[in-house]
Order: structure tokens, then C-alpha cells, then sequence
């Protein structure tokens, strides 16, 4: 997996082509959990296609603190400059949660930048939901129970060794295969100058993210392109409600419900999911 610079008017920028050949396939990581930890999935995939992907914002060189004015939008946003700015398009757009958001996004200002859409447990909120988020003052969010948990979570370590024992036994990593927890050990934390390990993805930007989701239903609802629906039967984040108003709102997508997996089925399940994946879109660029 090889990491890029890239140019495009948005800061310090990188992405990582994860190898392949065949249709171009851009992958949209998660809010927390960077690209590289997402590497079995991704070389499932690139058996059949060209997957690389942009890296959000938060874990860019120069990211800093989250501006209190930035929306998912702009993960959006930052894509289209960079599918424009490499050239790389049009692709297959794949993402997971906020990374699925953003895709979709993404598509609805530019859908000639997209062949297809893969939305993998994307974060659909119930509308009452998101009216109550938004309605509520920032500072009175960052007292919210998810939000409050991570900032006070830890985010450095004096080993890599450390922090993946200290995420191994946290709920969210609990199914995740021994190979993906070496992966978030490996692209999840990075050295720090004195010598200990911090989170690539920053607390502060992941809590951020929490608190500002977008309206999504009428967006999607607009959508032109096809689009794969995936869903981990246990999922926390798109619920069963959810997942039956897109069936009703888009009966021609086409969904699939993945067994004994949560909203981070890419990671505990990386080769049911990139197979699914592979095939619908061989099936949508051959039809």
C-alpha cells in the first residue's frame, strides 16, 4: 500500500493506492479509523479492480484542530477536488460510514465523477434524531455521552504493543480479526517526537464528526447512480428502522444484510464484504 501526496488546494493531503488492476475503485475510510487499517478488505478487492483512496482531512499532516465550521460536506468537497485533481474518475465509490456519507455526497454535486455507489453502513439517522443533534449548541454536544467518552479516552501510548491491547478489549474491536487489530496498530498510531504513540486519527476530530452529521434522506432519495446497500445484521449506527425507510425510499438499490457483523463490517468482515462488494460491481460494469 503505497502513500501519495496530493495536490489539490485542501492542505497537506495524502492518499494510498492499495494496488490492482482493472476499473478504478476509490475506498472512503471511516470517521476514527484510518485507511490502512482497512488493508484486508482492500486487498480482497484489489484482485479486480484499482483501489486507492483518499485519507480525511483529520489525519493529514497539517490537520490541527477541527474548525468549529467544517460539515461532512467537506470530506465531500475534498474528494471531488481530488478525484478531479489526479484525474482518476470516473470510479466506483465506495465508502464506510462517514466515508459512505461523504460518497454519496460527493455523487449527488458530481455524479459524473461515479460509475456506482457501495454504501457500506453508511450513517442514515432517524430524522427526529438529527433534528435533536442539530438543535442542540455545540458546547451542550460535547457533553453527550458518546462525545464526552471519547475525548476522554486515551490517545497515546508507549508502545504499539499498548495500544492495541488497550482497543482489543474495547467493544467497537471486539470482532475484529487478529489481523485487522495488527493493521490499526500499524496505520492507527504513529510516533511521536518523544517517543511514544499517538492516534493517527485525532480524538478531537472523531468526537468533531459526532457532533455535526448531515441530513442524508433527501439526498439519497436524489441519487442518479446504482447503488449497493450493506448493512451488519448488529449494527448500532444504521438501524433496522433506518434500513427499511431506504428500501421503501429506493426499492431498486440493491441490499444486503451481513450475518454476525456490526456498523464496522469491513473490518470484522473483510473478505464476506469485499466479495459482495466485487461481485455487484462486476455485475453492474458488465450489465
Amino acid at each position: 500500500m503505497e502513500r501519495h501526496s496530493a495536490s489539490f488546494g485542501r492542505g497537506s493531503a495524502h492518499w494510498y493506492d492499495a494496488g490492482g488492476d482493472g476499473p478504478l475503485l476509490h475506498f472512503y475510510h471511516a470517521n476514527a479509523y484510518p485507511f490502512g487499517t482497512y488493508r484486508l478488505f482492500l486487498r480482497e478487492l484489489a484482485r479486480r479492480f484499482h483501489v486507492f483512496g483518499l485519507a480525511h482531512r483529520a489525519t493529514w499532516d497539517d490537520a490541527g484542530a477541527p474548525p468549529g465550521h467544517m460539515e461532512w460536506t467537506d470530506y465531500a468537497d475534498d474528494l471531488i477536488a481530488f478525484l478531479e485533481a489526479t484525474g482518476m474518475a470516473p470510479v466506483i465509490g465506495a465508502g464506510h460510514s462517514l466515508g459512505a456519507v461523504a460518497t454519496m455526497l460527493a455523487a449527488g454535486k458530481r455524479p459524473d465523477l461515479f460509475r456506482g455507489l457501495v454504501l457500506i453502513d453508511p450513517v442514515f439517522f432517524d430524522t427526529r434524531f438529527w433534528l435533536a443533534v442539530r438543535a442542540t449548541p455545540p458546547p451542550l454536544r460535547r457533553r453527550s455521552r458518546l462525545i464526552a467518552k471519547t475525548l476522554a479516552r486515551p490517545d497515546r501510548f508507549h508502545s504499539v504493543e499498548e495500544g492495541v491491547e488497550f482497543h482489543r478489549s474495547k467493544r467497537a474491536f471486539r470482532r475484529f480479526p487478529q489481523e485487522v487489530l495488527a493493521d490499526f496498530g500499524a496505520h492507527g498510531l504513529v510516533a511521536t517526537a518523544d517517543g511514544d504513540y499517538r492516534l493517527a486519527y485525532p480524538r478531537e476530530w472523531e468526537a468533531y464528526i459526532y457532533g455535526t452529521p448531515p441530513y442524508v434522506w433527501r439526498r439519497l432519495r436524489a441519487a442518479s447512480l446504482p447503488i449497493l446497500a450493506i448493512r451488519g445484521a448488529w449494527s448500532d449506527t444504521l438501524s433496522e428502522a433506518a434500513w427499511r425507510k431506504w428500501q421503501r425510499e429506493r426499492p431498486a438499490d440493491t441490499f444486503v444484510e451481513l450475518a454476525e457483523a456490526g456498523h464496522l463490517v469491513p473490518l470484522e468482515a473483510p473478505v464476506r464484504t469485499a466479495a459482495v462488494v466485487a461481485d455487484w460491481v462486476e455485475r453492474l460494469l458488465s450489465g
